[in-house]
């Protein structure tokens, strides 16, 4: 099993960056006046960006190199609507996009919450586990705590802008998929 340990000197850089640069990013959110809530916000559109339009940006740029796909211009609807606009000033996030940028997005935060629960399984029925899978466990509870707002819109959310409840299945089914490959890989 490769992972590492806590007691790896090595992991005191890796917590070092993280606490440091979440750090470093609260105190230029305070120089401006803003407060926890924009440094939450931000985190979460990072994640939110990094996973949907990072990777379909990537990817068509890929396919275009390969002469697989061209550049084509589809235009969207910038009209904004009463119900968006109390969402916005609400501060709740509005899901009412493509499921094709909606199922990786929550993908990945239903696979970090599910990991999660199997490593505070794994942590409290096998004790021994603790040095070895604190770590993982502790980034997939950061990445479902940032992802709080996709999983509301999955399973709590009854509103228009909520994720539609076929996204949430495909989201599940491909979760516990990926989980399921990575236990199989671990046991051979």
């Amino acid at each position: 099993m490769l992972c590492m340990q806590v007691t790896d000197p090595f992991s005191l850089v890796f917590f070092y960056v993280f606490v440091l640069s979440n750090l470093q990013h609260m105190r230029e959110i305070y120089s401006i006046g803003d407060s926890l809530q924009t440094w939450k916000y931000e985190q979460r559109v990072w994640m939110i960006k990094g996973i949907t339009s990072y990777l379909y940006g990537s990817t068509h740029a890929v396919m275009e190199k390969l002469g697989v796909k061209e550049a084509n211009f589809l235009p969207t609807n910038k009209v904004v609507n009463e119900d968006e606009a109390k969402l916005h000033q609400m501060g709740i996030y509005n899901f009412q996009t493509s499921s094709i940028f909606l199922v990786p997005l929550c993908s990945l935060v239903t696979l970090n919450l599910l990991a999660f629960i199997v490593g505070i399984i794994q942590i409290v029925f096998h004790r021994e586990y603790i040095d070895a899978i604190f770590i993982q466990t502790f980034l997939m509870f950061y990445i479902a705590l940032m992802g709080y707002p996709v999983l509301e819109g999955m399973m709590l959310r009854k509103d228009k802008g909520r994720i539609a409840t076929k996204v949430s299945c495909y989201s599940l089914i491909f979760s516990v998929f990926i989980l399921s490959f990575g236990k199989f890989l671990v046991a051979y």
